[in-house]
């Protein structure tokens, strides 16, 4: 998957958008439901996402 490739257009769905939320929150202690990933469905608008919400 490159940064500029649709997450769902990917192959990914409701449960692995949960699962991948799930990390997102383990990892930079940022809490965003799965709705995010139909608002920043990108890797590359994601981590911008992250950034602007003060992930490192």
């Amino acid at each position: 998957m490159g940064p500029d490739d649709d997450f769902f257009e990917s192959g990914g769905n409701s449960l692995t958008a949960i699962e991948l939320m799930t990390h997102v929150r383990g990892m930079f202690g940022i809490d965003l439901g799965i709705a995010a990933m139909l608002d920043f469905p990108t890797p590359k608008m994601l981590s911008d996402e992250l950034r602007r919400l003060g992930a490192s």
